[in-house]
């Protein structure tokens, strides 16, 4: 059983552990960057900070493994899961690594924020997913997410999940639908405001996400070229490189 990021009878497939191990190459091509050396020098958990929202930024997808009509699997809302899924992670992360307290609760900010907006452009609020819609399946399938990802986390992280995604599966459907239909929008956005500092972040790690997603995306599904794409290319040319 795997969880897919992108599913199409009649066309290719991807896994999620496909599509993240091919968007942490751009980051690890990017290490050098202007981009990159501009985040660190705001905070020495940038890297860090990227890699985790790559990494968490489609697991929400495992909530909408069902295939639809002419066989293609529709993934509209997953960035609401994915942010429920890393934030609950983020939580357990900071308790096992208390010492690190102020850095891990900034880079919770930075990546609730980046994956909460890395589809930003096609209206979040048009985004959120139907109450209740395949959650419960979704719920059955952790296990699996967590073979998908597990190889791209240091040991500390692991156990962060593994106890992240038995609190999600514990507190079922009710948590989860009520964490839709609650203030993140708000929420997120507001927690990104604090200081102009966390800011920068929060924008400099969304970049690279959508970068790295739509480059990833586009290496492993194929398709022609979009304008978008385009202005992805030139992006990741001129600060990604």
């Amino acid at each position: 059983m795997r969880i897919y990021s992108f599913y199409n009878e009649n066309a290719r497939r991807e896994t999620l552990e496909e599509h993240v191990a091919t968007a942490l190459k751009l980051l690890d091509s990017a290490e050098n960057s202007k981009l990159v050396k501009y985040g660190k020098k705001l905070s020495p958990e940038f890297e860090r900070a990227v890699k985790l929202a790559i990494i968490f930024h489609d697991t929400g997808k495992v909530f909408f493994q069902i295939k639809k009509g002419y066989g293609y699997m529709s993934f509209r809302g997953h960035e609401y899961f994915s942010t429920y899924i890393f934030d609950v992670f983020a939580r357990r992360l900071i308790k096992s690594e208390i010492e690190n307290y102020e850095a891990l609760s900034e880079l919770r900010k930075i990546c609730n924020f980046s994956i909460f907006f890395h589809h930003h452009a096609m209206n979040i609020r048009m985004r959120e997913p139907e109450a209740g819609s395949n959650i419960k399946a979704g719920l059955k399938l952790l296990d699996v997410l967590y073979s998908e990802v597990k190889r791209f986390l240091e040991d500390k992280e692991k156990k962060a999940l593994k106890a992240a995604l038995e609190e999600v599966k514990e507190k079922g459907t009710a948590n989860l639908t009520g964490y839709v239909k609650g203030e993140i929008v708000r929420e997120v956005w507001r927690n990104a405001m604090d200081s102009s500092k966390l800011k920068r972040l929060c924008y400099l790690n969304l970049l690279v996400l959508i970068a790295a997603d739509y480059s990833s995306a586009a290496l492993n599904r194929g398709g022609n070229k979009t304008p978008f794409g385009r202005v992805v290319e030139e992006f990741s040319e001129f600060y990604l490189k």
